[in-house]
């Protein structure tokens, strides 16, 4: 089984939900980072399907593409804007930049159980 459907299975368990819940404040806010495989890869809109069943507003952070990273945004999301690089980092400034610049919030997809 890929390494990310590892984590996914692991982190969409109703225990991880149940934490989030117990140890962030009523105004606090979850971020789950999601390494993806391929340009349809579900793993990300699964986590903020788990965090919408227990009534958490959702956001999803993504770039175009396939192997990527998304940023699942859980709790107090309403005010968010798109990152900026304010610190570049002294090896790969140009490259960070470039994929922040493309990252933009998303609508979660349906998912279709697997038949």
């Amino acid at each position: 089984m890929p390494h990310s459907l590892v984590n996914a299975a692991l982190v969409a368990a109703a225990a991880f939900f149940e934490a989030a819940e117990r140890c962030l404040r009523k105004d606090g806010l979850a971020l789950v980072n999601v390494c993806l495989e391929r340009k349809s890869d579900p793993t990300a809109d699964r986590i903020a399907a788990g965090f919408e069943e227990r009534s958490w507003r959702v956001r999803l952070l993504d770039s175009p593409g396939g192997e990527r990273n998304a940023i699942v945004l859980a709790g107090r999301v309403g005010n968010l804007r798109r990152p900026r690089l304010l610190i570049p980092p002294q090896a790969g400034a140009k490259q960070t930049g470039t994929e922040l610049r493309a990252m933009r919030f998303r609508r979660r997809r349906t998912i279709f159980p697997r038949t």
